[in-house]
Protein backbone atom coordinates (compact mmCIF):
# COMPACT_ATOMS: atom_id res chain seq x y z
CA UNK A 1 0.00 0.00 0.00
CA UNK A 2 1.03 3.54 -0.76
CA UNK A 3 0.87 6.06 1.96
CA UNK A 4 -1.95 8.51 1.72
CA UNK A 5 -1.16 11.89 0.25
CA UNK A 6 -2.32 14.52 2.68
CA UNK A 7 -3.01 16.92 -0.23
CA UNK A 8 -5.16 14.61 -2.28
CA UNK A 9 -8.68 15.85 -2.71
CA UNK A 10 -11.46 14.01 -0.98
CA UNK A 11 -9.27 12.75 1.71
CA UNK A 12 -8.85 14.09 5.17
CA UNK A 13 -5.28 14.88 6.01
CA UNK A 14 -3.87 13.00 8.89
CA UNK A 15 -2.86 15.07 11.85
CA UNK A 16 0.63 14.45 13.13
CA UNK A 17 0.80 12.74 16.45
CA UNK A 18 0.87 15.04 19.42
CA UNK A 19 4.20 15.21 21.08
CA UNK A 20 4.61 13.58 24.36
CA UNK A 21 4.25 15.84 27.35
CA UNK A 22 7.56 16.51 29.02
CA UNK A 23 7.95 15.27 32.53
CA UNK A 24 6.96 17.80 35.13
CA UNK A 25 7.56 18.30 38.81
CA UNK A 26 4.64 17.59 41.05
CA UNK A 27 3.98 20.29 43.64
CA UNK A 28 1.17 22.44 44.80
CA UNK A 29 1.97 25.33 42.46
CA UNK A 30 1.88 25.61 38.70
CA UNK A 31 3.26 22.86 36.56
CA UNK A 32 6.94 23.42 35.68
CA UNK A 33 8.33 21.26 32.87
CA UNK A 34 11.71 19.72 33.45
CA UNK A 35 12.78 20.25 29.84
CA UNK A 36 11.67 23.05 27.57
CA UNK A 37 9.36 22.08 24.79
CA UNK A 38 11.18 22.30 21.45
CA UNK A 39 9.49 24.24 18.68
CA UNK A 40 7.29 22.05 16.54
CA UNK A 41 7.54 22.12 12.79
CA UNK A 42 4.55 23.46 10.96
CA UNK A 43 2.43 21.09 8.97
CA UNK A 44 2.44 23.48 6.04
CA UNK A 45 5.72 24.48 4.46
CA UNK A 46 6.45 28.21 4.51
CA UNK A 47 6.70 29.90 1.15
CA UNK A 48 9.82 31.99 0.57
CA UNK A 49 9.33 35.76 0.52
CA UNK A 50 8.60 36.98 -2.99
CA UNK A 51 10.53 40.32 -2.82
CA UNK A 52 11.90 41.59 -6.10
CA UNK A 53 15.64 42.16 -6.13
CA UNK A 54 16.89 45.73 -5.91
CA UNK A 55 17.50 47.25 -9.33
CA UNK A 56 21.11 47.67 -10.29
CA UNK A 57 21.85 51.09 -11.84
CA UNK A 58 22.97 50.92 -15.41
CA UNK A 59 26.53 51.99 -16.04
CA UNK A 60 26.90 55.49 -17.45
CA UNK A 61 29.73 57.25 -19.24
CA UNK A 62 29.58 60.31 -16.91
CA UNK A 63 32.80 60.44 -14.90
CA UNK A 64 32.33 60.37 -11.17
CA UNK A 65 33.69 63.42 -9.41
CA UNK A 66 36.59 62.49 -7.27
CA UNK A 67 37.27 64.40 -4.03
CA UNK A 68 39.94 67.03 -4.49
CA UNK A 69 43.12 66.22 -2.67
CA UNK A 70 44.14 68.54 0.11
CA UNK A 71 46.41 71.23 -1.32
CA UNK A 72 49.60 71.98 0.40
CA UNK A 73 49.62 75.53 -1.05
CA UNK A 74 49.12 78.31 1.54
CA UNK A 75 45.94 80.40 1.80
CA UNK A 76 45.97 83.51 -0.48
CA UNK A 77 45.82 85.87 2.52
CA UNK A 78 48.42 83.96 4.43
CA UNK A 79 51.89 85.36 4.61
CA UNK A 80 54.50 83.18 6.21
CA UNK A 81 56.37 84.95 8.94
CA UNK A 82 59.73 83.77 9.93
CA UNK A 83 60.13 83.94 13.66
CA UNK A 84 63.67 85.12 13.31
CA UNK A 85 63.20 87.25 10.17
CA UNK A 86 65.11 90.52 10.31
CA UNK A 87 62.23 92.45 8.71
CA UNK A 88 59.79 91.12 11.29
CA UNK A 89 62.11 92.03 14.15
CA UNK A 90 62.51 95.52 12.70
CA UNK A 91 58.74 95.94 12.58
CA UNK A 92 58.16 95.05 16.21
CA UNK A 93 61.18 96.93 17.46
CA UNK A 94 60.39 100.31 19.12
CA UNK A 95 60.97 103.33 16.91
CA UNK A 96 64.07 105.17 17.86
CA UNK A 97 63.45 108.88 18.28
CA UNK A 98 65.98 111.08 16.61
CA UNK A 99 67.73 113.44 18.99
CA UNK A 100 66.55 117.05 18.72
CA UNK A 101 69.20 119.56 17.89
CA UNK A 102 68.66 122.19 20.55
CA UNK A 103 71.01 124.62 18.90
CA UNK A 104 68.93 124.53 15.71
CA UNK A 105 65.71 125.12 17.67
CA UNK A 106 67.19 128.04 19.59
CA UNK A 107 68.58 129.45 16.37
CA UNK A 108 65.17 129.28 14.68
CA UNK A 109 63.43 130.98 17.60
CA UNK A 110 66.10 133.64 17.73
CA UNK A 111 65.78 134.29 14.01
CA UNK A 112 62.02 134.74 14.28
CA UNK A 113 62.36 137.14 17.21
CA UNK A 114 65.04 139.11 15.40
CA UNK A 115 62.91 139.40 12.26
CA UNK A 116 59.93 140.57 14.31
CA UNK A 117 62.05 143.16 16.12
CA UNK A 118 63.44 144.50 12.85
CA UNK A 119 59.94 144.75 11.38
CA UNK A 120 58.71 146.70 14.43
CA UNK A 121 61.66 149.09 14.22
CA UNK A 122 61.12 149.71 10.52
CA UNK A 123 57.41 150.35 10.96
CA UNK A 124 58.02 152.67 13.90
CA UNK A 125 60.74 154.65 12.20
CA UNK A 126 59.00 155.01 8.86
CA UNK A 127 55.47 155.33 10.23
CA UNK A 128 54.03 153.70 7.15
CA UNK A 129 52.87 156.23 4.57
CA UNK A 130 54.10 159.84 4.87
CA UNK A 131 51.91 162.23 6.92
CA UNK A 132 50.62 163.96 3.80
CA UNK A 133 49.25 160.70 2.39
CA UNK A 134 47.85 159.72 5.79
CA UNK A 135 45.99 163.03 6.03
CA UNK A 136 44.48 162.55 2.58
CA UNK A 137 43.31 159.03 3.44
CA UNK A 138 41.93 160.11 6.82
CA UNK A 139 40.06 163.03 5.28
CA UNK A 140 38.50 160.72 2.68
CA UNK A 141 37.33 158.27 5.36
CA UNK A 142 35.83 161.10 7.42
CA UNK A 143 33.84 162.20 4.37
CA UNK A 144 32.63 158.62 3.76
CA UNK A 145 31.33 158.19 7.32
CA UNK A 146 29.66 161.60 7.30
CA UNK A 147 27.78 160.71 4.11
CA UNK A 148 26.57 157.46 5.68
CA UNK A 149 25.54 159.13 8.94
CA UNK A 150 23.53 161.80 7.14
CA UNK A 151 21.79 159.25 4.89
CA UNK A 152 20.73 156.91 7.73
CA UNK A 153 19.71 159.58 10.25
CA UNK A 154 16.03 159.51 9.22
CA UNK A 155 15.92 155.70 9.25
CA UNK A 156 17.05 155.18 12.86
CA UNK A 157 14.08 154.42 15.11
CA UNK A 158 15.73 154.14 18.55
CA UNK A 159 15.99 157.54 20.24
CA UNK A 160 19.41 156.87 21.82
CA UNK A 161 20.88 155.66 18.55
CA UNK A 162 19.34 158.57 16.66
CA UNK A 163 20.86 161.12 19.04
CA UNK A 164 24.28 159.40 18.98
CA UNK A 165 24.22 159.44 15.19
CA UNK A 166 23.36 163.14 15.10
CA UNK A 167 26.32 163.82 17.40
CA UNK A 168 28.52 161.71 15.12
CA UNK A 169 27.46 163.62 12.03
CA UNK A 170 28.28 166.96 13.70
CA UNK A 171 31.66 165.69 14.96
CA UNK A 172 32.62 164.35 11.53
CA UNK A 173 31.73 167.65 9.92
CA UNK A 174 34.01 169.50 12.37
CA UNK A 175 36.85 167.00 11.77
CA UNK A 176 36.58 167.46 8.02
CA UNK A 177 36.74 171.24 8.31
CA UNK A 178 39.69 171.27 10.74
CA UNK A 179 41.77 168.70 8.83
CA UNK A 180 41.17 170.45 5.51
CA UNK A 181 42.46 173.70 7.05
CA UNK A 182 45.61 171.97 8.36
CA UNK A 183 46.29 170.42 4.96
CA UNK A 184 45.83 173.78 3.25
CA UNK A 185 48.33 175.35 5.64
CA UNK A 186 50.88 172.67 4.78
CA UNK A 187 50.22 172.93 1.06
CA UNK A 188 48.73 169.43 0.84
CA UNK A 189 46.01 169.12 -1.77
CA UNK A 190 42.93 167.02 -1.35
CA UNK A 191 43.17 163.76 -3.27
CA UNK A 192 41.97 164.08 -6.83
CA UNK A 193 38.67 162.43 -7.67
CA UNK A 194 40.36 160.36 -10.36
CA UNK A 195 43.15 159.09 -8.09
CA UNK A 196 43.37 155.45 -7.02
CA UNK A 197 42.76 156.27 -3.36
CA UNK A 198 39.59 158.21 -4.21
CA UNK A 199 38.30 155.37 -6.39
CA UNK A 200 38.94 152.85 -3.62
CA UNK A 201 37.18 155.02 -1.05
CA UNK A 202 34.20 155.51 -3.37
CA UNK A 203 33.81 151.74 -3.74
CA UNK A 204 34.04 151.39 0.05
CA UNK A 205 31.23 153.93 0.49
CA UNK A 206 28.98 152.14 -2.01
CA UNK A 207 29.44 148.79 -0.27
CA UNK A 208 28.77 150.26 3.17
CA UNK A 209 25.62 152.08 2.05
CA UNK A 210 24.23 148.94 0.41
CA UNK A 211 24.73 146.90 3.56
CA UNK A 212 22.90 149.44 5.73
CA UNK A 213 20.11 149.91 3.18
CA UNK A 214 19.52 146.15 3.13
CA UNK A 215 19.31 146.15 6.92
CA UNK A 216 16.75 148.94 6.77
CA UNK A 217 14.63 146.94 4.33
CA UNK A 218 14.72 143.94 6.70
CA UNK A 219 13.80 146.11 9.70
CA UNK A 220 17.10 145.51 11.54
CA UNK A 221 18.86 148.82 10.86
CA UNK A 222 19.20 149.96 14.49
CA UNK A 223 21.00 146.77 15.55
CA UNK A 224 23.14 146.61 12.40
CA UNK A 225 23.95 150.32 12.39
CA UNK A 226 25.40 150.42 15.92
CA UNK A 227 27.66 147.40 15.33
CA UNK A 228 28.77 148.55 11.87
CA UNK A 229 29.49 152.14 12.87
CA UNK A 230 31.35 150.95 15.96
CA UNK A 231 33.65 149.03 13.63
CA UNK A 232 34.03 152.00 11.24
CA UNK A 233 34.80 154.48 14.03
CA UNK A 234 37.38 152.09 15.49
CA UNK A 235 39.19 152.05 12.14
CA UNK A 236 39.03 155.86 11.93
CA UNK A 237 40.38 156.14 15.46
CA UNK A 238 43.34 153.94 14.46
CA UNK A 239 44.11 156.24 11.51
CA UNK A 240 43.97 159.32 13.75
CA UNK A 241 46.21 157.67 16.34
CA UNK A 242 48.83 156.86 13.71
CA UNK A 243 48.62 160.41 12.37
CA UNK A 244 49.01 161.75 15.88
CA UNK A 245 52.16 159.70 16.45
CA UNK A 246 53.74 161.01 13.27
CA UNK A 247 54.65 164.26 15.09
CA UNK A 248 54.31 166.33 11.93
CA UNK A 249 53.12 169.46 13.72
CA UNK A 250 51.52 170.66 16.93
CA UNK A 251 48.31 171.65 15.16
CA UNK A 252 47.97 168.17 13.71
CA UNK A 253 48.58 166.57 17.10
CA UNK A 254 45.95 168.79 18.72
CA UNK A 255 43.45 167.98 16.00
CA UNK A 256 43.97 164.23 16.37
CA UNK A 257 43.64 164.36 20.16
CA UNK A 258 40.31 166.22 19.98
CA UNK A 259 38.97 163.95 17.24
CA UNK A 260 39.86 160.79 19.18
CA UNK A 261 38.04 162.12 22.28
CA UNK A 262 34.89 162.77 20.24
CA UNK A 263 35.02 159.30 18.70
CA UNK A 264 35.43 157.67 22.14
CA UNK A 265 32.33 159.50 23.41
CA UNK A 266 30.26 158.31 20.44
CA UNK A 267 31.52 154.73 20.81
CA UNK A 268 30.43 154.79 24.45
CA UNK A 269 26.97 156.04 23.43
CA UNK A 270 26.65 153.20 20.91
CA UNK A 271 27.70 150.67 23.54
CA UNK A 272 25.07 151.94 25.99
CA UNK A 273 22.40 151.81 23.30
CA UNK A 274 23.34 148.23 22.44
CA UNK A 275 23.07 147.16 26.10
CA UNK A 276 19.64 148.80 26.41
CA UNK A 277 18.21 146.70 23.55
Amino acid sequence: MYPQNPYEPGRTPQQPPAPAEPPTLSHSGPVIPLYPTPPQPSAYPQQPSQQPPAPVPAPTDTPVAQPAPLSSAPHPGYEPRDEYSIDYLNQIAPTQQKPVNRLAVFGLIGGILAAAAIAVVLLTSSGGAPPSTQMQQTLARIGTLQTVADAQQKHLAENDINQANATLSSALSSMKTDLTAIMKTKGIKVADKKSASTTTESAYLTKLQKKLDDSYQRGTLDRTYTSQMTYELTLLRSKLKKLQNSGDSKSLTTFCTSAIENIDAILKAYANAAQAE
